[in-house]
């Protein structure tokens, strides 16, 4: 074994919390230690550093979380990145009804170089696939959805180059962004599997898909830009989260701390995006409404520890009193 190859395991192994580390270090970097000397390298492998990378991050974000916030968390992440580009396609690009629409012929079908969301969708099936019959988290369902953010991501910077994005139709980077904020947070935790997995996705389907048949209704026409169906639904994406703050204040007085994380977190993205169309797109102000959005879901997330129930008393003093 290297000397030099364990040191760089272990210093990978520097994304994760230190009271994690004295407890598993040694048996991980053993590991990787032991595959590295049966493939008789030298090197890590950059899907391993980038698997202990992220797995590292999640788990730091997980200390803060209650077990089952973590997974319910996951579930209804993955859920939703999962329908909503299948929703999008299926009312928009997929849908035999919006050819005669859409403003170019070559705006419809399978064509990724200009619709780049349907890479994004397919990844994500794929992701929901894996979860749902139980594959490994570690070694293909973590890489599958880490592969569907660096996607999200890159194509948002692409998109934003002068000249890149103009002929493209689809998915637009609001979008992008929300699925990569779905995606980080699909790796805190464990999804459910099978149909504990696929019945929050179709009913978050089925929601999604009753937003684009209303913005159609508005519209008067089968085929938009997907900026329409966010304003469209930006006022019921008002009502329901403040429908969550009423909750998560509920759920702090009653200590239910995982509940009341599980809806704090989950609502983050929808109100990212929400914000994203309440004010102007210049960079301070889209800031300073992530910061806005950082403290109330910090606030939905602390309340239980707020509303702290005091230590039983013995039954005796509570007689006395």
């Amino acid at each position: 074994m290297s000397a030099e190859l364990e040191r760089r395991y272990r210093r990978a192994l520097a994304w994760y919390p230190r009271a994690w580390r004295e407890k598993n270090a040694d048996v991980v970097a053993g590991t990787l230690l032991d595959v590295a000397d049966a493939e008789h390298r030298t090197h890590p492998r950059v899907g391993e550093l980038a698997n202990l990378a992220v797995s590292g991050i999640a788990t730091r974000l997980g200390l803060l979380l209650e077990p089952r916030a973590r997974d319910a968390i996951a579930t209804i992440a993955l859920a939703t990145a999962a329908a909503y580009p299948l929703a999008y396609f299926a009312f928009q690009l997929w849908s035999p009804l919006s050819t005669a629409h859409a403003p170019d012929a070559t705006a419809w079908g399978f064509n990724p170089l200009l619709n780049p969301g349907l890479l994004l969708a397919g990844l994500w099936l794929v992701a929901l696939v894996l979860a749902s019959i139980g594959a490994p988290r570690r070694r293909v369902l973590m890489p599958t959805i880490a592969l569907a953010i660096l996607a999200s991501i890159s194509l948002m910077v692409i998109y934003r180059i002068p000249g890149s994005g103009n002929g493209w139709y689809g998915l637009t980077t609001t979008t992008m962004l929300f699925l990569a904020l779905l995606g980080a947070l699909a790796l805190i935790g464990t999804p459910a599997r099978g149909v504990r997995l696929l019945i929050p996705t179709g009913i978050v389907f089925v929601a999604i898909s009753s937003g684009y048949l209303a913005t159609q209704l508005v519209l008067q026409r089968l085929y938009f830009d997907e900026l329409y169906f966010w304003h469209n639904i930006s006022g019921a994406l008002a009502l329901l989260l403040a429908v969550a703050v009423i909750a998560l204040i509920a759920l702090g007085l009653r200590h239910r701390r995982a509940a009341a994380q599980t809806i704090a977190i989950s609502a983050a993205p929808w109100l990212l995006v929400l914000l994203r169309f309440s004010g102007s797109q210049d960079l301070w102000t889209a800031l300073g409404l992530l910061t806005i959005a950082a403290a109330l879901v910090g606030l939905g997330a602390l309340l239980p520890l707020v509303f702290r129930r005091k230590p039983n008393q013995h039954p005796a003093e509570t007689h006395q009193r």
